[in-house]
Formats: structure tokens, C-alpha cells, sequence
């Protein structure tokens, strides 16, 4: 996994393996930090936006399942967002929908709540 700050430039590389992982899945994450056994407050991040349409840098938000690679939304009905909810149900940050084309989304912070 390769992120790298567009406006500066600055790329962070990392590579792993899980042994027994299916390969039947690839997650783009906007999530709060945990630490001291507790899940800690969400920066306001504004929107982060994924994908070439809002980077304009190829081959973001591919993934490649099974042997077959493609833009996240080329793999159908098994796509799920997920919106961030307080444990009072308040929204906390909430995905948009899939690009045109597939391959990009953006995620907005949307409260400060509990």
C-alpha cells in the first residue's frame, strides 16, 4: 500500500502478508484512532477524496481479487459503505457514492457528537 500526499508530494510505502487471508476483499479505511483502551475522538478531516477523479493519479482505488484487477466498482453488488455512527447514532463521518466510471469517492467528517 502506497498514500501519498498530493499537495506536498511526501509517500508512504508499506508492504505485508497475512497468512490464511482469502483475498476476497480490499477496504479503503476513514476510521477514529483507538489508545488506552478506548476509542479516541475523530479529527474534523474535512473530505478526504480517493480515487483518480479526485487526485487525478491512475490506478487508485483498484484492487485486484481472485486474479482479476479493476476499479473498486467494477466488482459489482459485494461493494459496501459504511458510514461512521456515534454511540448515539449521530453521524460522525459518512462515505459518498461510487464515481461514474468506479474508481473514486470521497469521505466527509460530519460531527463532532460523542
Amino acid at each position: 500500500m502506497t498514500v501519498t500526499d498530493v499537495t506536498t508530494g511526501a509517500t508512504f510505502s508499506t508492504s505485508s502478508k497475512v497468512r490464511g487471508a482469502q483475498r476476497s476483499s480490499a477496504e479503503w479505511i476513514a476510521e477514529a484512532p483507538s489508545g488506552s483502551g478506548r476509542i479516541l475522538p475523530l479529527a474534523d478531516f474535512g473530505t478526504v477524496t480517493v480515487g483518480k477523479d479526485n487526485t487525478g493519479t491512475a490506478g487508485t482505488c483498484f484492487a485486484t481479487i481472485s486474479g482479476t484487477t479493476g476499479a473498486i466498482g467494477s466488482f459489482g453488488s459485494s461493494i459496501q459503505q459504511i458510514t461512521m455512527v456515534s454511540n448515539s447514532g449521530a453521524t460522525k463521518a459518512s462515505p459518498s457514492g461510487l464515481s461514474s466510471d468506479g474508481s473514486s469517492f470521497s469521505v466527509t467528517w460530519a460531527s463532532a457528537g460523542p
